[in-house]
């Protein structure tokens, strides 16, 4: 949001003094606003994280008022406390420092980052180098040089020369060729009404979901195996069989594990060689007692093959 717009906020509330960080992409951006007949505000210092500000009014102490606005990257966060302690160091008026200091664990910043996505418009509020938007990876953690400073809070759009393409000679030579094929794919769209999007990678509609953030926390996400559905049903072998196998593989048989879950059972035990709870597994491959039954029958053999071929030994945990 602009100063047309910051200024049109200030009639509203009434406050006719205001000073602002503007936005970098979808993060920071700090306004602030006071009243001039009431007291005077000057800013001392500008930074994407914070204002500083020295505040007075008549008849009292001249203080500083730090707004601060952490950026969400963790990384940045010493460059932030850094340059707090450099002012602190050279004056010795009261100060008061408040605002969003984004002290989240490092873990849940990642799981931010790995759930978060962005569909490029026009690049305008996507950083280059921060946010993901090529890869499921931020660019910043693919590079093989360490980025400058300067070059840290830019913009897609800012490496974006409309009309040519893509500025290859501000940001190419820190990046592998894998990474530069991938942005050469990418192309803005010259349009300031068509913005970028940011939405969530694990749901349907793209909207932040706690169910999925909480399964990116606790890392369980279930294995996927397309490749393997495919197979049961091209396997060259009676319907029924692979029907069957289809059940087994989403756990849908009634075993006694299965039983206890549905509350028909309050014993999991095999009723066969009673050493062992009577799972999927347990039922088709790991039971003692299958060699002493003789079960020779072939859609047994065809089961017990392929779950130990193409599934290398293991069935999902269901």
């Amino acid at each position: 949001m602009g100063g047309q717009h910051a200024q049109h906020i200030a009639n509203l509330i009434g406050y006719d003094g205001h000073t602002r960080v503007n936005t970098q992409g979808f993060s920071g951006g700090i306004w602030v606003y006071w009243k001039t007949n009431e007291v005077t505000v000057e800013p001392i210092r500008q930074h994407n994280q914070y204002i500083v500000m020295e505040v007075s009014r008549i008849g009292t102490i001249p203080w500083y008022f730090t707004a601060v606005y952490a950026s969400p990257d963790p990384t940045k966060h010493s460059e932030l406390w850094r340059e707090l302690k450099d002012f602190a160091s050279l004056h010795n008026k009261p100060w008061l420092i408040t605002g969003d200091f984004n002290e989240t664990s490092v873990e849940n910043a990642k799981i931010i980052q790995t759930g978060a996505s962005v569909a490029i418009g026009n690049g305008a509020k996507t950083l280059l180098w921060d946010h993901a938007w090529v890869t499921e990876d931020p660019l910043i953690n693919q590079a093989h040089d360490s980025i400058p400073d300067e070059c840290l809070g830019a913009t897609v759009q800012e490496m974006w020369e409309v009309g040519v393409g893509w500025k290859w000679d501000k940001f190419a030579h820190y990046l592998p060729n894998k990474i530069l094929k991938q942005i050469a794919s990418h192309e803005l769209v010259e349009n300031p009404k068509i913005g970028d999007l940011l939405y969530w990678k694990g749901t349907s509609n793209g909207k932040f979901s706690i169910k999925h953030a909480l399964k990116l926390i606790r890392n369980d996400n279930p294995p996927t195996f397309s490749d393997q559905w495919n197979v049961i049903w091209k396997t060259p072998v009676q319907q029924r069989i692979r029907a069957f196998i289809w059940v087994l593989m989403h756990g849908r048989l009634l075993y006694n594990v299965n039983r206890v879950k549905r509350n028909l059972s309050d014993d999991p035990t095999c009723p066969r060689c009673h050493q062992a709870e009577e799972s999927n597994m347990h039922l088709f491959r790991d039971c003692p007692q299958l060699e002493t039954f003789g079960i020779v029958l072939e859609e047994l053999l065809i089961i017990t093959l392929f779950i130990q071929v193409i599934f290398n030994n293991g069935l999902p945990a269901i």
